[in-house]
């Protein structure tokens, strides 16, 4: 069974949905908002090693496999992935090498999927009044 857990609960829920995903100068952030104007920033800094970016509709088998495990949640961190076994393999297992630690961050929305592979879980806060 996968190792999976709910991150930023306290914080936010289902009514997010992804607005942007920013790659600038090594740093990695994505924007989730809520209709009511509020935006959570999910913040890996420098952590990330690898990310993909989806649309739903081509992921839906795995998915499908992820909700006999658990009801789907924004942000899931999910540390025994096929993601982050195929991103070791590429690797030839350098990087659990070096960074045990390292996760698969699972973002999601209606729409999309972001999969982030990073070291470190991202700290997760919000905006609130903002216009974006």
């Amino acid at each position: 069974m996968r190792d999976i857990k709910k991150l930023g609960k306290s914080i936010i829920n289902r009514d997010f949905y992804i607005k942007d995903l920013i790659d600038k100068d090594l740093n990695f952030k994505i924007i989730l908002k809520h209709d009511d104007n509020k935006l959570a920033i999910i913040d890996f800094k420098k952590e990330v090693v690898d990310y993909r970016f989806s649309r739903k509709i081509y992921r839906k088998n795995y998915l499908a496999s992820m909700n006999k495990y658990r009801d789907f949640w924004p942000v899931l961190l999910i540390k025994d992935s096929d993601y982050l076994k195929k991103i070791s393999k590429e690797d030839s297992d350098v990087m659990l090498f070096v960074d045990k630690d390292i996760c698969h961050y699972l973002i999601h929305d209606n729409d999309y999927v972001i999969d982030v592979i990073a070291g470190k879980d991202p700290d997760i806060y919000i905006k609130s009044g903002t216009k974006k």
